[in-house]
């Protein structure tokens, strides 16, 4: 019989695949024999399903090659199926997280797998027992960017293969296969026990180690044989011997989660190992971060190894340091977390937990000893609780209890007293300025009140039973009674009521008493208390009144005023007061003047003031802070363009002042003409032409002359430059006759002025 060596390999089918997605997590390849060549094969691939990266391959692209002695795995002969992705992508699909307790992470690591499954019948392969072995592969990039304990790992892919040696085919063996995926996160500084170990269909013995991944696919993988292995999916993938992922320093396979911190001792840090008999791994990383580990069980029969199982996967380690705290909403803290709650006159008590990190909070109970052999325990956040009597109890809150490493306790002191209650009365004169009397009422079944806290409401307060105090000001008040008795039981109680008394003395300050027309007068209310809750009508003496608390009231006539002012307090308590002459008012002279010329330009900056004021008899003019004068009717020159603020300041004969200003504005002039012709011939006269007159301040300025042929023999932008009657002023000298010229410029105002003619050179 002729035996035939297959290499079997899919094509890779799905388009939508970026060339190098970075979002393998690991894999691994099982198979078993049925007898007369055919195997079954199952592989298990495993993705970070919130990667943005490639999905699973919609048909895995798997290559069977012969390897032995001798033999560099190409002789091999091409299949052209594939194997499917045998399991629909579903939540059901994801591995969950582990539920671990207190733990520390903004988001989840997310792990699902794809499952492949490939009979060799199904395709009419065979693979008859030789004595080289069969590798069946499949490669794919890329790995996690995230991965802490390798080099460049977005940049590398994984290998998954497994080996059918000669021995394995002769016994028609099973290879070994894993119970359960690893955890996706383990908590770093935290015991790791997991059970690695797997199941062997024929009773082989099994044997565990930390074996180091392989590479597969992608830029960082190196040629074999004269298959160069690149790509995101190498088609088809390359055969053995394969390249082994290079570990950044401080990591290797046997030790894939780093050394332990070695500052700590062994209970608190021990570098992660695995149990070479049971499959255990065991250890307490205290290294944070996202590691590659590869596990390996090889299977012996009769001391004859038949098989190696490869897994690669990863271990996300994260803080899950965060302990919860047990706090109980409670009067006083006595120690660490010792809490005493004192109730008085109720034997109903409501407990409610204020634990911290409640997110990490999944279970509490509370306890308390109602009786010797009497225990109540409550399972809801919030504890009610009636105790038989007034006494002293007991009691205890746990915070996750049967935790490991997120529990806490706090223990209740509960102390049930006789009843207090807290009362007052309080009484003043609303007629009167004058202090406010508060009576206490308070009672207790206790032995005695031992304190008096009182609170006026205005910063002040008391340690008398029956106080008086004074407020400063009229308004509504708060006023608060706390009673502690000898049990230190304490209650409260506060009472509102309005203070709104009325002194029977007036006080205003008016902000002047002589002042000249238009007094403006502002009048102070200096009557203690008044506020806006009173009602008050004040009479100026000049026909007008306000019923402002302190209003403000111009007198636009001279004379002498009489001012009184009425006061109602809210509870209708009256107090007016009459101030006779209180304002003397006297009259002011009208400022006011006019100027000419009304239109000021700089070639005629002088301007004659008129004063045209009334019942003044002394002037004083500022000229815009560049001059003065007392005159009456001066006359002032102007050195300067612009706006200028001229101010009249007159006096009346009794000293009152009055104050006028104007605006003046001297207007800049630019002035330009044009003569119409010139004789350059050097005999000092007329040997130049350009614009006659005022050009200071002008912009944007242009003066060119043309010839009768429209070619410009002179141009500038320079308003004191002038023609020569050569081209540009320094080429050929031109000959007579008539010129065009054009001037255009823009004065200082803005507005914009051409002008334009002929010109007539004569030599």
């Amino acid at each position: 019989m002729r035996i035939k060596y297959y290499l079997f390999f899919i094509c890779f089918l799905s388009t939508s695949i970026s060339a190098f997605a970075k979002h393998i997590i690991g894999g691994e390849i099982t198979y078993k024999c049925l007898g007369n060549g055919d195997y079954e094969f199952e592989m298990y691939v495993y993705r970070d399903c919130d990667s943005a990266g490639a999905d699973f391959d919609e048909n895995a692209p798997i290559s069977i090659y012969r390897c032995g002695a001798g033999v560099n795995c190409l002789d091999l002969i091409q299949g052209s199926q594939g194997i499917s992705f045998t399991v629909p992508l579903a939540e059901d699909n994801r591995i969950p997280a582990p539920d671990i307790e207190c733990l520390q992470a903004a988001r989840l690591p997310c792990v699902e797998q794809g499952i492949y499954r490939f009979k060799l019948s199904d395709q009419g392969i065979s693979l008859p027992n030789i004595t080289d072995s069969y590798y069946i592969v499949y490669q794919r990039c890329c790995r996690n960017e995230t991965i802490t304990n390798l080099v460049n790992p977005g940049d590398i892919g994984s290998t998954y293969y497994t080996e059918i040696t000669p021995e394995a085919q002769e016994a028609c063996n099973n290879s070994s296969v894993f119970k359960e995926f690893p955890p996706t996160i383990i908590c770093a500084n935290f015991e790791l026990e997991f059970d690695h170990s797997a199941i062997d269909e024929d009773g082989d013995s099994l044997v565990y180690f930390f074996t180091t991944p392989i590479l597969g696919g992608g830029p960082d993988l190196s040629s074999a044989g004269s298959i160069l292995c690149t790509g995101a999916s190498p088609t088809p993938p390359c055969p053995p011997p394969f390249d082994n992922v290079r570990y950044i320093q401080g990591y290797r396979a046997i030790n894939p989660l780093g050394s332990p911190d070695i500052r700590l001792p062994p209970e608190e840090a021990r570098a992660v190992t695995i149990d070479s008999v049971t499959g255990m791994i065991t250890g307490i990383p205290s290294i944070q971060g996202q590691f590659v580990v590869g596990v390996a069980v090889a299977e012996y029969r009769d001391s004859v190894l038949l098989n190696i199982t490869r897994r690669d996967f990863q271990f996300n380690v994260l803080p899950c340091d965060a302990e919860v705290m047990a706090i109980i909403a409670s009067d006083t803290m006595i120690g660490d977390r010792q809490f005493v709650s004192t109730i008085c006159g109720e034997t109903t008590v409501e407990f409610e937990h204020e634990s911290e990190l409640k997110k990490n909070i999944k279970a509490v109970r509370w306890e308390f000893v109602l009786a010797p052999g009497d225990t109540l325990e409550i399972t809801n956040p919030t504890a009610t609780v009636e105790f038989p009597a007034l006494g002293e109890y007991n009691g205890q809150l746990f915070v996750n209890p049967g935790s490991k490493n997120c529990a806490d306790t706090a223990n209740i002191n509960v102390r049930l007293f006789p009843k207090t209650e807290a009362d007052f009365s309080f009484a003043y004169d609303t007629c009167n300025v004058g202090p406010v009397t508060f009576t206490d009422k308070s009672f207790t079944d206790a032995t005695r009140i031992e304190r008096y806290i009182w609170d006026f409401g205005d910063t002040n307060g008391s340690g008398q039973k029956n106080p008086r105090h004074q407020y400063d000001l009229a308004g509504d008040k708060t006023a608060t009674l706390t009673v502690v008795d000898n049990n230190n039981c304490r209650k409260m109680i506060s009472k509102e009521f309005g203070y709104f008394p009325l002194s029977p003395t007036i006080v205003i300050g008016p902000s002047s008493v002589d002042d000249c027309t238009p007094a403006r007068i502002f009048f102070d209310n200096l009557t203690e208390p008044v506020t806006e809750d009173y009602d008050l009508n004040w009479d100026f003496g000049d026909g007008n009144s306000s019923t402002e608390v302190t209003p403000t009231h111009i007198y636009e006539d001279p004379g002498v005023f009489t001012v009184s002012l009425s006061i109602t307090s809210p509870f209708d308590c009256q107090s007016d007061t009459i101030f006779p002459a209180l304002i003397r008012v006297q009259a002011s002279p009208l400022a006011e003047f006019d100027f000419a010329p009304e239109e000021v330009t700089l070639l005629n900056p002088v301007v004659n003031f008129r004063d045209q004021s009334t019942d003044a008899t002394s002037w004083f003019w500022n000229f815009n802070n560049i001059g003065t004068s007392i005159q009456r009717d001066p006359t002032f020159t102007f050195r300067d363009t612009g706006v200028h603020n001229i101010q009249l300041v007159v006096t009346h004969p009794n000293g009152c002042k009055d104050t006028t200003t104007q605006l003046i504005d001297i207007i800049p002039v630019v002035r330009l003409f044009m003569p119409n012709a010139f004789t350059p011939n050097d005999d000092g006269k007329n040997d130049q032409f350009a614009p006659i007159g005022l050009s200071e301040g002008a912009f944007d300025f242009q003066f060119a002359i043309w010839n009768r042929w429209g070619e410009r023999v002179f141009y500038t932008t320079d308003a004191t430059a002038k023609w020569n009657g050569r081209k540009n002023n320094a080429g050929d000298i031109l000959s007579n006759g008539v010129y065009v010229y054009v001037v255009t410029y823009t004065d200082p105002r803005g507005k914009e002025f051409e002008l334009k003619g002929y010109a007539t050179l004569i030599r």
